[in-house]
């Protein structure tokens, strides 16, 4: 990626991060400031919101199911040989 505008004239993600990261500091220092002091709760829940976002990634459960929501079968192949080659012994 180059520092050039794309071919839409918009930056590119490396000139953006470019721009903008000399003032993050100061940005972070704003939204924990409006966390610690905001004058409502809606601004200090959405300061925090984006610091713990920036800090801790989405986190969604994901539930795995077999066929028809049924439970899974999981089928794990045990290899015992020291060549490399499959003994077959399978648990369930």
């Amino acid at each position: 990626m180059t520092d050039e505008p794309n071919n839409g004239g918009t930056p590119s993600r490396k000139g953006l991060y470019a721009k903008t990261a000399k003032y993050f500091g100061e940005a972070l220092d704003v939204l924990v400031n409006e966390m610690r002091k905001g004058d409502n709760s809606n601004a200090r829940i959405a300061a925090a919101r984006t610091i713990v976002n920036k800090v801790l990634p989405d986190l969604k459960a994901t539930e795995l199911t077999g066929a028809e929501g049924e439970a899974m079968k999981v089928l794990v192949t045990i290899q015992t040989k020291p060549d490399g080659q499959n003994t077959g012994d399978q648990v369930s």
